[in-house]
């Protein structure tokens, strides 16, 4: 990654767009959505194309503008490509990050297209090489994510105090917090009482306690692309991910950030696929070595596992069973 993807902080802090015409219009409508103060510096304002709405307009030549202490960030959109870069040099010497329009080279950050579902948002960059793909991206996201999932994650927040006090860290809060978005984005009508009175069916509910699942993924190649649908899904909700030194760096890559990686020896490698379910964690092996052990020990424990094929041509000789073996305990 050349860029470093993040959500800046800008409440109390100030934006600060140069240009008054087509070319800053599009950066202060991005500006105006946040709870920042929007500052525009230019000598004059083309109000057929930008509307300043709450902003501020300083009139001076932009090259004179002084900087105030609270600048999160700049654009400099002035339509003049060389007074850009000038501006961006400028707010660099103030300490402050700046977007030069369309000159990626000598820009802080890009702009990134975004699906505004606030406080849920999504943010699609290409590091400023291909603008057109990330709105084209943004629109196939658009059509699939729906208008009312900023409410559920709103009405959600308000619940992590009680949740906190009611499911243990881990594994238990977390498929709290998965059921209740799960349910919750299909509510005909989403308010806060809504969202809490789901939260309080979920824990009213005779849930058992989770029992540990093992999935075994035989990647024999390094392209995550032929991973399958499934084995995708158990690398992103795995607790913990076992695996040897061959496992490819690119599938481990798509292990979400608060999964545990363990790499132990090939001896050791029973002991920690056991240890790691009995503790009722949803674990998955990425290894093409003998599961053989690793299998028997989960049957005399009585512990799900299922084996998941990859590629068309991955052997899976390996292994014991090409079927899922879910008959000991019903995976949470």
């Amino acid at each position: 990654m050349k860029a470093f993807p993040l959500f800046l902080d800008v409440e109390n802090k100030a934006i600060v767009v140069f240009g008054g015409s087509a070319d800053a219009a599009a950066k202060l409508r991005l500006a105006l959505k946040t709870c920042a103060s929007v500052l525009v510096v230019a000598e004059e304002l083309d109000t057929r194309v930008l509307q300043l709405g709450d902003a501020e307009w300083i009139s001076c030549p932009p090259l004179d503008y002084s900087f105030p202490n609270n600048v999160a960030f700049a654009f400099a959109a002035t339509g003049n490509p060389e007074l850009d870069h000038q501006l961006a040099e400028r707010a660099r010497s103030y300490g402050v990050l700046v977007c030069a329009a369309d000159q990626p080279a000598v820009s802080d950050f890009t702009t990134p297209a975004i699906v505004d579902r606030d406080p849920v948002i999504i943010a699609i960059g290409t590091e400023g090489t291909a603008p057109v793909l990330s709105r084209q991206l943004k629109a196939a996201i658009e059509a699939q994510l729906e208008p009312t999932i900023g409410l559920v994650a709103r009405a959600a927040s308000k619940l992590r105090p009680w949740a906190a006090q009611r499911f243990s860290p881990g594994r238990e809060r977390r498929d709290f917090w998965s059921i209740l978005f799960q349910k919750a984005r299909q509510l005909p009508f989403v308010t806060d009482n809504h969202v809490a009175e789901l939260a309080n069916e979920l824990v009213g509910a005779d849930n058992e306690k989770p029992v540990g699942l093992v999935q075994f993924i035989a990647a024999r190649h390094s392209d995550p692309e032929l991973l399958t649908l499934k084995a995708r899904k158990a690398l992103d909700s795995a607790d913990t991910i076992i695996h040897d030194s061959s496992a490819p760096s690119q599938i481990l890559e798509l292990a979400r950030r608060e999964a545990t990686l363990l790499e132990p020896s090939v001896q050791g490698r029973t002991a920690n696929v056991l240890d790691e379910a009995l503790s009722g964690n949803h674990v998955v092996v990425l290894s093409t070595a003998d599961h053989r052990p690793d299998l028997r020990a989960l049957e005399a424990h009585n512990i799900a596992y299922e084996v998941i094929a990859v590629l068309p041509q991955a052997s899976l000789s390996l292994l014991s069973s090409s079927s899922p073996n879910l008959n000991h305990k019903k995976a949470a």
